[in-house]
């Protein structure tokens, strides 16, 4: 596999202007990427910023993969199977893999973790069904929107030179790729 770089945000909370600005110069200044992942909350309380984006008003500068929805009041926003929601904003889905053109598998599990799963949230059958699904063949990524438990128990810092990351009031980025 070539190297890529890949843009990950957290919680967008519908600043769509905003993020899709910072996103472009990132691309061009700093790209070019291949995806922009984005986990956590990706609808806010405002949707006069997400109208601009359905109609093409903002653009969206790369392709962008969103999960599911978090919270109840969200889920108008979201088809019930992945699909294209605006013009190159893709709803990944409840849970699944995704394998990019380049051959990158990004397993996802949208939602929170409740004991029941629900248009929002998920449960350990989901993420049984996701494990069997996902291990005959190596995973890349994985997103979610809430941090595993334990997830920092045996992890490394990052070096420097592979991972970087840029934030502002708003958002942090990350990419791993040469500078």
């Amino acid at each position: 596999m070539t190297s890529l770089k890949i843009l990950v945000c957290g919680d967008v909370e519908g600043h769509f202007k905003t993020l899709f600005t910072k996103v472009g110069t990132l691309h061009q200044k700093k790209g070019p990427f291949e995806y922009l992942l984005c986990v956590g909350d990706f609808f806010g309380a405002n949707t006069d910023e997400w109208k601009d984006v359905k109609t093409g008003k903002t653009a969206v500068p790369i392709t962008t993969y969103i999960l599911g929805p978090n919270r109840r009041e969200h889920l108008r926003f979201y088809p019930e199977d992945s699909s294209e929601i605006a013009p190159n904003v893709i709803y990944l889905g409840k849970r699944g893999v995704l394998t990019g053109s380049s051959g990158l598998k990004i397993a996802y599990l949208s939602g929170s973790e409740h004991r029941e799963s629900s248009e929002f949230s998920f449960s350990r059958k989901d993420v049984t069904e996701l494990v069997a699904r996902a291990s005959s063949s190596a995973i890349d990524i994985f997103l979610t929107s809430q941090w595993p438990k334990g997830v920092t128990k045996y992890a490394k810092s990052p070096k420097s030179s592979s991972v970087t990351r840029i934030a502002d009031a708003h958002y942090s980025f990350y990419w791993a790729g040469s500078s």
